[in-house]
């Protein structure tokens, strides 16, 4: 009869805590640590943690006697050399050690971060690739243009695309219902597309025909418009723009301003996309486009595809489409927007009315209705952005979405 000694316990602690220990080159986990070992063995016992010196101890485990063991863990210090734009203040895990340009000691794992009046904290945690480095620069962004350089340049929420636009300062307008001014246009997340009959299905909780859902919804009111807008901002988590108040048994529809949900684009917007930011005079292909030269591709307009089915039409353009076409099947602005000629006319956020404002007026029943449509055959259609006004949906008016970047 042998007799096989009873396992022994190996407790193991290291100062700071969480090494990984490896047994005879087998991770067991972190300190602290408490297994089970086999006496009479001759054990090789490694301890790793980033920022510090690896540990190699040997233990021989003898029978009936527990093994206890405390190790301090010595940091592994390099110098970096940091730098930014502008100059900025430095902590190292949260305590400051000097201002840019500095030369700093750090050790795998640090934080190290940046602060400068006026912009954005940048932080970052010190790893491998900076100490290989040995020097960091990092250029700060203004507080007001963080969320801006943050933000996906493209992202797509419930089958609707989006694009990230950078605003501008002052924007120039003299045009139907807006008077001559200049105008501060916000970063925009904006729909590549009008709103799909794919995206407006899933809003409404079915599934639309399979041949359609590329093609622009169209026939919605003004207020099915911005109720899609409510529900896409839920699904993105967002306090929503448009507020639906019941009063007395009628509902009464408001804006939040605090709201940084989506939207319908304002007059203004649309101007500035239409035009690429440039306003009319100099817009590509807006105010003052001859019909007779109409660029191949500009749009689906009402050309001679439709000579047989409509008074007006341009007589030395051809689309291919007698009807909608799906989005995206004409060349975008400069923007990389789609559509913003042809296919179908566009709600906006205004009502109906001259403003100063950057949201219109406010008041009224009717909302403003801008662009061209493939039923568009005239040249005063084509007339800058050609503005009207409607209480109604139509078969041709579908609506994009945008939202502020902030």
């Amino acid at each position: 009869l042998s007799l096989v000694p009873s396992l022994i316990r190996f407790d193991l602690r290291t100062s700071p805590s969480n090494a990984a220990v490896l047994l005879d080159g087998e991770f067991v986990g972190e300190t602290p640590l408490n297994i089970k070992i086999k006496p009479l063995h001759h054990y090789e016992v490694t301890l790793k943690r980033a920022g510090y010196a690896a540990i190699k101890k040997s233990i021989d485990a003898e029978v009936g006697q527990n093994i206890v063991k405390n190790y301090d863990l010595e940091q592994n210090l390099h110098t970096i050399s940091q730098s930014s734009s502008p100059v900025a203040t430095v902590s190292l895990n949260g305590s400051p050690v000097g201002v840019t340009p500095s030369e700093i000691r750090v050790s795998e794992g640090d934080r190290l971060v940046l602060r400068s009046e006026g912009y954005a904290e940048e932080g970052f945690t010190v790893a491998a690739s900076h100490l290989d480095e040995k020097k960091n620069h990092i250029v700060l962004i203004k507080k007001e243009r963080k969320a801006f350089v943050d933000a996906p340049e493209q992202k797509t929420i419930a089958g609707v695309k989006l694009r990230r636009l950078e605003g501008a300062d002052n924007f120039s307008t003299a045009m139907q219902g807006v008077s001559p001014g200049t105008f501060k246009i916000p970063d925009l997340y904006v729909s590549e597309t009008e709103v799909t009959v794919g995206a407006y299905s899933s809003f409404l909780g079915k599934k639309g025909k399979s041949l359609d859902a590329s093609h622009p919804i169209t026939g919605v009111r003004w207020e099915d418009a911005v109720r899609f807008c409510n529900w896409l901002s839920q699904k993105e988590g967002l306090q929503p723009f448009y507020r639906f108040d019941s009063v007395d048994g009628i509902e009464i529809g408001s804006t939040d301003s605090k709201g940084a949900g989506y939207r319908l684009p304002t007059l203004v917007e649309w101007l500035f996309l239409v035009t690429d930011g440039k306003g009319l005079d100099d817009a590509p292909y807006v105010g003052g486009m001859d019909p007779k030269r109409l660029p191949r591709g500009i749009g689906n307009l009402a050309g001679r595809e439709r000579a047989a089915e409509r008074g007006f039409y341009f007589q030395d353009y051809k689309d291919e489409y007698l009807e909608m076409a799906p989005v995206k099947s004409f060349r975008p602005s400069g923007f990389g927007v789609f559509d913003l000629v042809g296919n179908a006319r566009e709600w906006l956020h205004n009502t109906a009315g001259p403003s100063d404002n950057y949201f219109g007026s406010g008041m009224g029943m009717e909302h403003l209705v801008v662009g061209s449509s493939y039923m568009s055959g005239k040249a005063a259609d084509l007339k800058s952005a050609e503005i009207s006004k409607e209480l109604f949906s139509a078969e041709d008016i579908g609506f994009r979405v945008v939202r502020v970047i902030r």
